[in-house]
């Protein structure tokens, strides 16, 4: 048979005889020091998080003055509906970005959701009642054509009936 030599390289690092001979003291202070490097770097991170939400804050800040602009210079009434709920929609995601309070934007979506049904509802009204203007305006000129016609018809009927009376 032809033999099998295993080679691998067998990395011991130094410090592990040191682990294996270090005292309780050594290893606490080490336990230690690991500690302080993990709390460093969860503060490094949570200071992270602290700017990156006062940058988003500011952000919001700066689109809601362009909004307030934007409406004070818009003369269309349907851009300005929608300006302005944007712009309350905004509020809310800053309210909750400030407060760190998830509900308020669930309850902002549930509040965009009704306004826009509501939006929806009105403009179907409209509609329905500018149909009904058209179709009275078309009535009352059917009935105006219709007297007009009837006017018509007696007058030459009577002009029919003087010129066979002479």
């Amino acid at each position: 048979m032809t033999g099998y030599i295993l080679k691998t390289s067998a990395n011991i690092p130094s410090d592990l005889d040191e682990l294996y001979d270090a005292s309780p003291v050594q290893l606490s202070v080490e336990a230690e020091n690991q500690l302080a490097i993990d709390l460093s770097e969860e503060d490094e991170y949570l200071q992270k998080k602290k700017q990156e939400k006062q940058k988003s804050i500011a952000n919001l800040s700066a689109i809601l003055s362009l909004i307030d602009v934007q409406i004070c210079l818009e003369k269309d009434t349907e851009i300005l509906t929608v300006l302005a709920d944007q712009k309350i929609v905004l509020n809310k995601i800053l309210i909750q970005k400030q407060t760190g309070k998830k509900s308020s934007f669930k309850v902002a979506e549930k509040e965009a959701f009704s306004q826009l049904q509501n939006q929806v509802s009105c403009l179907e009204k409209s509609v329905e009642k500018k149909f009904e203007t058209i179709l009275k305006t078309i009535k009352s000129n059917q009935s105006a054509v219709s007297s007009w016609t009837q006017v018509a018809a007696q007058n030459s009927q009577k002009i029919t009936s003087s010129i066979e009376q002479k």
